[in-house]
């Protein structure tokens, strides 16, 4: 499946993987994968920056995409934009942005960030970050 070795102990000084060759190795190793649906899935290169957007059933298979993008080899770092199918929903419901995930391979880092929307939780809960209150926080509580 895979003409390169996993871990690449040591590359020619200078070198650096043509973009389109990882993206070419990512997604060969995104279709013959059994684990996730990638359909819904684009895959961008620049610079040896991998950028993931798109859509997947759950955030499991979120991640496992991401994670399986930084182990490429010649990726320097990973941008991950796709969104969990119930948000998709959300989405064109009410014009929610979720965040975007960004791992970097070679601290091993994550970090996730949230911004321009609220989460939403279960369906029948109301959007955490908004208050239908009027200002407080308690739902007895009236308000004048």
């Amino acid at each position: 499946m895979n003409e390169y070795p996993q871990h690449t102990r040591a590359v020619p000084k200078g070198y650096t993987r043509p973009d389109e060759s990882i993206r070419e190795d990512l997604c060969r190793r995104l279709a013959y994968s059994d684990a996730v649906d990638v359909r819904d899935v684009e895959v961008g290169v620049d610079g040896g920056v991998v950028e993931l957007s798109g859509w997947v059933q759950d955030r499991r298979q979120k991640r496992w995409i991401e994670e399986l993008a930084a182990q490429v080899p010649g990726v320097r770092d990973v941008l991950n934009r796709i969104r969990m199918a119930q948000q998709r929903a959300s989405a064109s419901a009410d014009g929610h942005v979720s965040g975007i995930s960004h791992s970097s391979p070679a601290t091993g880092s994550a970090a996730s960030s949230y911004g321009g929307g609220v989460e939403r939780g279960e369906s029948n809960e109301f959007p955490k970050g908004r208050d239908p209150y009027g200002g407080t926080t308690n739902p007895m509580k009236s308000v004048t």
